[in-house]
């Protein structure tokens, strides 16, 4: 059986994503009162997002589609619990809006 190495590290990358996000996630979980830039991860979720529909409508790859999802995922789920955590900490504007 001759397995393309190129494919295999690719197919590897959903796993690899998926654990990247941990720390993060946990940090978000664990501290209430974590930030994270909420702008940086909608462009990270907007990305992900995109390459997903694109992945499903023109691309047909199952391990193109099941990476995409990953990635969504996980950055929909540090944006929800960054966007708790602001509401949380009653931080409901941008930073820069308290600096005069």
């Amino acid at each position: 059986m001759n397995v393309d190495i190129l494919t295999l590290l690719y197919n590897s990358t959903g796993i690899v994503i998926g654990i990247a996000f941990i720390p993060q996630i946990r940090e978000l979980l664990k501290n209430k009162s974590a930030e994270i830039n909420i702008p940086t991860w909608l462009i990270f979720s907007w990305c992900s997002f995109i390459t997903l529909f694109y992945a499903c409508v023109h691309i047909h790859d199952a391990s193109v589609i099941f990476c995409s999802t990953v990635g969504s995922l996980g950055n929909l789920t540090v944006v929800i619990l960054g966007s708790l955590n602001r509401m949380r900490n009653k931080q409901m504007l941008p930073r820069f809006a308290y600096s005069v």
